[in-house]
C-alpha cells in the first residue's frame, strides 16, 4: 500500500525481491544525497526528497518546465521482515538504490521430502 500527501509529489519506485533481499529504486533527479530521508518503522519504509528550483541565467526564459521542483515522498509497506540496520544504499545518476536483507524469518526455507522406508527393502528374500 502506498500513500502520497496532498501538495507533494510521488516518488516513482521500482521494487523487486531476490532470495535474499528486497531491493527499491527511486528515481530522484535533481537531488543530492544530503537531500534525500530514508526511515523505517514498523514494517513501512518513507523516502523524501528535496529538489530545488534550477536557477536560469540572467535573462533566460523557460520554454518548457516539467521538471518540478519541491518535496517528494513515498511510503510503501514492505511485503517481508527485512534487516534495517543492515540496509545498503547507492545513488548513481539521479537513480537511489535501497538494498534491505530480508530477515531470516523472511528467507525461503527448503524442507527436504524423505521417501517412506520401503516394506522388505534390505532383507535377503530366498
Amino acid at each position: 500500500m502506498t500513500w502520497s500527501s496532498p501538495g507533494v509529489n510521488n516518488l516513482p519506485l521500482d521494487i523487486y525481491e531476490t532470495a535474499d533481499d528486497i531491493v527499491l529504486r527511486a528515481v530522484v533527479s535533481g537531488s543530492d544525497p544530503d537531500s534525500i530521508d530514508i526511515q523505517f518503522q514498523g514494517g513501512v519504509l518513507t523516502l523524501r526528497a528535496r529538489t530545488a528550483e534550477p536557477d536560469l541565467p540572467d535573462g533566460g526564459t523557460w520554454l518548457l518546465h516539467e521538471v518540478t521542483p519541491g518535496d517528494y515522498i513515498r511510503q510503501v509497506t514492505l511485503p517481508r521482515a527485512v534487516d534495517a540496520d543492515r540496509a545498503r544504499t547507492t545513488f548513481e545518476n539521479g537513480v537511489l538504490t535501497l538494498t534491505l536483507p530480508k530477515s531470516e524469518d523472511a528467507k525461503p526455507k527448503q524442507i527436504k521430502v524423505e521417501a517412506a522406508p520401503q516394506i522388505g527393502a534390505g532383507s535377503d528374500a530366498a
